[in-house]
């Protein structure tokens, strides 16, 4: 595990040296009711050859102008770039048994996602991908191995975020997201600090995308983006740590009104620089179109 830790303290090397382009958060719920349930909507034309036996499974956006989707497939994880005309790349992140890429967030240029073995449902690995400003790959490496415990061990929704202090907190979900691991920098490694379980008070949705938000403050958030019967919904909670446990508080739920596309596959929520909140979602499959929504 020498060669993760090294890895993981470049990592935290890096994220200290990207400039920040997170726009700050001062009242999260007050962001979070803003947001319109109706989408702006738009399709992405794909002359590239994806894989089979997946499918999309994460949307966010690197800056302006550039979007990052993460997919699965038979065999191996990848990411699609695009602007928002057409899909521009594809790149392997994971030969199988690690051949499904899952929900995700990008913050600061830096896009975190789980990839994990969803046949044998029983490990994964959580990487950090660095990106330049015109989407270039920089850098790429595991910062989190996940091992051992059927359904446990696995990363399908993964949340990332950096607090005003410049602390990371990555969020992993195991399968349906019934349990959720916070993990945080210490020193040069990133280590679990605490796990949520999903509460029995509650109406638990099977969230296949987890994001982080934080405000200026520092108080942590948790949006829980999936499919509430045929409703697309959106949970809100406030995170408190406490002794290696973290209980959610929720604060809000809304439900948006998706049109050709869904928070069941690709969905992410995103801070825009002048501190506004939209979520992205895109359609199933990366077909010759795929139609991308946006509510803001």
């Amino acid at each position: 595990m020498k060669g993760l830790r090294c890895f993981t303290a470049l990592c935290l090397i890096l994220i200290v040296f990207v400039k920040s382009t997170l726009g700050q958060l001062t009242n999260v719920p007050a962001a979070f009711d803003k947001i319109s349930t109706r989408p702006e909507i738009f399709q992405l034309s794909n002359n590239i050859k994806t894989p089979a036996g997946g499918h999309l499974q994460g949307i966010q956006p690197l800056n302006d102008s550039l979007l990052v989707l993460t997919a699965s497939s038979a065999d191996y994880s990848y990411y699609l770039q695009a602007d928002h005309h057409q899909v521009r790349s594809m790149q392997k992140i994971s030969d199988a048994p690690f051949r499904h890429a899952g929900g995700c967030q990008l913050a600061d240029r830096t896009l975190v996602v789980g990839v994990e073995d969803n046949h044998a449902k029983d490990r994964s690995f959580v990487y950090m991908i660095f990106f330049q400003e015109n989407g270039k790959e920089n850098e790429k490496g595991i910062v989190i191995y996940r091992n051992g415990v059927f359904k446990r061990s696995t990363a399908g929704a993964v949340g990332y975020t950096l607090t005003p202090a410049g602390k990371t907190y990555i969020a992993v979900g195991d399968w349906d997201s019934r349990n959720i691991d916070l993990y945080s920098d210490m020193r040069d490694s990133i280590v679990q600090v605490a796990t949520a379980t999903a509460p029995d008070s509650l109406h638990w949705c099977s969230y296949q995308s987890i994001n982080l938000l934080v405000d200026t403050q520092g108080q942590l958030y948790l949006v829980g983006l999936g499919l509430d019967g045929g409703r697309d919904r959106a949970d809100l909670f406030a995170v408190q740590l406490s002794n290696g446990q973290a209980v959610l508080r929720l604060v809000r739920t809304r439900y948006f009104k998706c049109k050709r596309a869904g928070f069941r596959y690709g969905a992410g929520i995103h801070v825009t620089s002048d501190g506004k909140l939209e979520i992205y979602t895109c359609a199933r499959n990366p077909a010759a179109s795929i139609a991308i929504n946006i509510f803001k």
